[in-house]
């Protein structure tokens, strides 16, 4: 799916991607699903990360069954859920933050045909705005595609709906020394040191990323504000606040997938340490 995530799901992203397009569905025409266990979720229920993590556990640790679950097997499935549940909250952050983007060149554009007639606009700042605007509706169709993957990964995965899932609230930050010594000792007693040295060091670099892409989009922000205000009140500067207004979406769409690849390197490491259900009180 989303290749700045662990890249599961990449040969289904493919035939999602060059496929035919599927036709949308309410969720008034879509009934609850069903679980192997029988457990029903209302189609119209709102699902946090906990949610979907808890129905899927259920039916996959065999607690309605009353089998044993294999723990090295069920610790890879949750974090293919996990996976699944990130590629979709990104995928919809990107589409929105596109449409938001795309939006506020729309209303540039009106403001820049008000100014035209009195000649408060430069003649070529409305034609490449309307260059600029065109570059943006390619990136919604993009946003789009994205999310049609990641939604037909998340119901194959999850039997259930990717508009129940709610945005991780939770939010993600790096694991703290103690964490990670801990956790590298549990992995020691199960033989997967070399495994866990290899998560580790993803997980640093993730962290890295991820402090990096909030820099720049912090900043992005900021020039953002100042273009606005230049433009609005002085009148000036109109390309300028669209450029600034892109760059914004395009860090925004990268410290999305950034956040969503550390929260993934985290959880990697403690499904390496086989304590990934305990991690995400599962049990």
């Amino acid at each position: 799916m989303l290749k700045t995530l662990d890249g599961s799901g990449a040969t289904d992203a493919w035939h999602g991607w060059f496929g035919k397009k599927e036709t949308l569905r309410t969720r008034s025409e879509v009934r609850s699903p069903v679980g192997q266990s029988g457990l029903t979720v209302n189609s119209l229920a709102r699902l946090s990360f906990q949610d979907v993590l808890q129905y899927v556990y259920v039916r996959e640790a065999g607690v309605v069954s009353g089998l044993q679950p294999d723990a090295p097997s069920l610790n890879e499935r949750l974090l293919g859920v996990l996976t699944a549940c990130h590629e979709v909250d990104t995928a919809r952050q990107r589409l929105l933050g596109a449409m938001g983007a795309q939006q506020t060149l729309d209303d540039m554009a009106h403001l820049l045909k008000a100014r035209a007639y009195t000649g408060l606009c430069a003649p070529a700042e409305p034609r490449w705005l309307v260059v600029m605007r065109a570059d943006l509706g390619r990136s919604v169709e993009m946003a789009t595609a994205m999310w049609d993957m990641a939604s037909r990964h998340f119901t194959r995965v999850t039997h259930l709906l990717p508009a129940q899932l709610d945005g991780n609230a939770d939010g993600c930050t790096p694991l703290g020394q103690d964490d990670l010594e801990l956790l590298e000792r549990l992995a020691e007693r199960l033989g997967a040191a070399d495994r866990f040295a290899q998560a580790r060091e993803a997980h640093k670099v993730a962290a890295l990323d991820g402090a990096l892409a909030r820099s720049r989009w912090t900043h992005a922000v900021d020039a953002r504000r100042i273009a606005e205000t230049r433009f609005r009140k002085e009148r000036r500067g109109a390309l300028a606040f669209a450029d600034a207004v892109v760059n914004e979406h395009w860090l925004a769409n990268s410290l999305a997938s950034r956040v969503a690849h550390l929260c993934m390197k985290r959880h990697a490491l403690h499904a390496v340490a086989l304590r990934l259900p305990q991690h995400l009180g599962l049990v």
